[in-house]
């Protein structure tokens, strides 16, 4: 049990905590993990040798333990379990704290309110700015740490039978005006500066995967189980247990998050939300190996009484008629190896409704092997009217580019283009006409990829300082590279995702009211101070400045909300939320949530925008981390003329243009998208 030491915390006191650590010390010791019980260490109850109790004191001893023990390729599993609040945020610059305050776990001698000190405190509090200065101690030895969290901030999650919180209130801890005056700092920018790496974590760090009971605005509980009579566990802990005991295969953490998440929703309507961080989620359970291309979209027949659904759509590129793998539910047998083909066929913005199929000489799968929480990843893409034209060109007798017949361009490119259809997944297609939206060009000894709308050749024209202006087009390879088919492909489709993604923005701001909105603080340097940008149309931002953004709900209701950066070269970022913390993406009606300073660079020049991607929050998280790609190498100018690129994204962001295809309709009713843009020019 957790028993406080402070007779006036005395009424507090938890059953489970002990139980929760037994239960997971049995998981441990047991197969496939078999850790040696002489390797674990425990911290439960009112052990006669106080040494073993769960102090303050005794807590920061063990993980400095660690840290002194730990070495590059071990893996160190930490599991916290007991009650959780929160108490106002310190000045920390590299503490993200967006409602102005810390979150806090109460070891058995905390005491309340402490005046005595500046600034006041929750006395024996171990603050989250501690956990993470410990970890990141025992990560810089090289160690891989898997933390576990079983405390609120977290949703009630009734199951029929009487149920203690693992939360003690604010108001029980905090006077009146130190929540007050954390409420009042919950507006303040507090970013993790332009590297966006915690400070004092090393180049050789191991990774993290952390696990916690319930996201910062819930509670988690404590109560019998399995059974009324059986004894009382904290929940995620308890649920967690469960899981890895009935394995029959490795899951990464993400996996393992996902698995108690999809328990909590069958069980609970009101179940809390997990959350999940750390550039570890996606490898083995106390493994070796790495899945970051596991399948992530869930099938599920809650969402669709008449048949099967998977929590991805339109924006992830699953529309009518695309092909998905199916996989077992994670941890199972066939979690590994696909185990039939599903067909799409409806789709909303993010989810859709499929079907099993024949597919590529593989029979149907039978209805009863797909369970609830099978996953799914895509096979090929049906992209219909999203799909791009490419067309080839060549200089005719007026030495005007104009597009040719197929087989009739340059023999290497008619090669590498010949089953463009099927290596790009249905994402681009070859057509015969000057309509197409970018067209392969032969220039000089080199293949280039050039945006239909508005581009000319030109000879260039000197800008007095040995430079020459062109508008910007991507140099894709040699022409007798061997490898030219894959090096055409792979940017083609990389311009059809961003491309895409920047035409459902628009579509979505011209059809919906938006359910969320974008805004920026320029900060000419590291050291200057910030200063609010218009993000009106036609804004110029220089190679060295500094940019936060903030994003606002402006619904009535919570949304998940994914930032994209589309840069010049069509590469797609994550801004929001961060690697790791993917589940932390929820924003409140009126709340702002802000990133943390990015450095404008010289990797592209040009166009650029963000995308917000704002969808009503459920159970399940959702985000749009999935579109990510990397940039396409640019040759560029110094001509300030508006670049094809950006003409190109004009067609798609303002307006429909010639040589731009209109979109087909999307369901808006489930989504909303904010969009803006810059342009990224050299320094003065």
């Amino acid at each position: 049990m957790t028993a406080f030491v402070d007779p006036s915390m005395t009424r507090h006191n938890l059953r489970g905590p002990e139980n929760d650590v037994q239960l997971f010390k049995q998981v441990l010791e047991r197969a496939p993990f078999n850790v040696p019980s002489a390797d674990i260490s425990v911290l439960a109850g009112v052990p006669a040798d106080a040494s073993r109790r769960p102090t303050r004191a005794n807590i920061e001893r063990e993980f400095r333990r660690l840290r002194d023990v730990a070495a590059a390729g071990d893996q160190i599993v930490v599991l916290m379990a007991g009650h959780g609040s929160q108490q106002p945020a310190d000045d920390d610059p590299q503490d993200s704290e967006p409602d102005g305050f810390d979150e806090i776990f109460l070891p058995a001698d905390a005491r309340g309110w402490d005046r005595s000190g500046d600034p006041h405190v929750v006395r024996n509090a171990v603050v989250d700015d501690d956990l993470r200065r410990w970890l990141t101690d025992i990560r810089n030895t090289g160690a891989f740490v898997w933390l576990i969290v079983d405390a609120c901030q977290s949703g009630t999650m009734s199951r029929g039978a009487p149920e203690t919180l693992r939360q003690i209130s604010m108001d029980e801890l905090l006077p009146p005006e130190a929540r007050a005056r954390a409420e009042r700092m919950a507006t303040r920018s507090r970013g993790k500066g332009a590297e966006g790496t915690p400070a004092g974590l090393g180049d050789d760090a191991g990774d993290i995967a952390a696990l916690y009971a319930a996201n910062m605005t819930e509670t988690t509980p404590e109560l019998p189980m399995p059974a009324r009579t059986s004894p009382v566990h904290g929940v995620f802990t308890y649920t967690l247990a469960s899981i890895l005991g009935q394995a029959s295969s490795a899951m990464t953490y993400r996996e393992l998050g996902q698995r108690v998440l999809e328990r909590y929703r069958a069980t609970s309507r009101n179940a809390p939300t997990p959350m999940l961080e750390g550039a570890g989620l996606d490898r083995e359970v106390l493994g070796l190996r790495t899945w970051p291309d596991r399948p992530r979209m869930v099938v599920s027949s809650a969402a669709n009484p008449a048949g099967w659904s998977v929590d991805a759509g339109s924006i992830q590129g699953v529309t009518p008629g695309s092909i998905l793998e199916l996989f077992g539910a994670a941890g199972s047998t066939q979690s590994d190896k696909p185990i039939g083909m599903l067909r799409v066929v409806s789709a909303t913005a993010t989810s859709a409704r499929v079907e099993p199929v024949a597919y590529g000489g593989v029979a149907a799968v039978a209805p009863d092997r797909i369970v609830d929480g099978s996953r799914a990843r895509v096979k090929a893409y049906s992209f219909g009217d999203l799909t791009l034209g490419i067309a080839v060109q060549q200089p005719a007798s007026d030495g005007v580019y104009r597009a040719v017949a197929k087989g009739r361009g340059p023999a290497a490119i008619e090669r590498a283009l010949a089953n463009l259809e099927e290596a790009s997944n249905r994402l681009a297609r070859r057509i015969d006409d000057d309509g197409a939206d970018w067209f392969v060009r032969v220039v000089g000894d080199r293949v280039h990829l050039v945006p239909a709308a508005g581009w000319q050749p030109t000879s260039g024209r000197a800008d007095g300082k040995g430079r020459v202006e062109s508008p910007a087009q991507f140099d894709i390879a040699a022409v007798g590279d061997p490898q030219l088919g894959a090096a055409l492909v792979g940017p083609i489709r990389r311009i059809a995702r961003a491309s895409n993604l920047m035409r459902i923005a628009s579509q979505s701001q011209t059809n919906a009211a938006p359910l969320v909105e974008i805004s920026a603080t320029r900060f000419p340097d590291a050291k200057a101070a910030g200063v609010p940008l218009s993000l009106s149309r036609g804004v110029l931002l220089r190679v060295g400045e500094q940019i936060q953004l903030s994003v606002k709900n402006l619904g009535q209701k919570p949304v998940d909300v994914t930032l994209l950066y589309v840069d010049a070269g069509l590469g797609i970022q994550t801004l929001f939320p961060q690697t790791g913390e993917e589940l932390d993406n929820q924003i409140r009606p009126g709340q702002v949530r802000t990133t943390g300073r990015f450095d404008v660079t010289d990797t592209t020049l040009g166009w650029e925008s963000i995308v917000a991607i704002a969808v009503p929050s459920t159970a399940t998280r959702q985000n749009f981390t999935t579109l990510e790609q990397e940039a396409l190498a640019t040759t560029r100018g110094a001509s300030s003329d508006p670049t094809p690129l950006r003409r190109l994204l004009d067609d798609a962001m303002f307006g429909d243009a010639a040589g731009t295809r209109s979109l087909r309709p999307q369901s808006v009713d489930s989504f909303s998208m904010a969009l803006t843009t810059w342009r990224v020019i050299d320094r003065k």
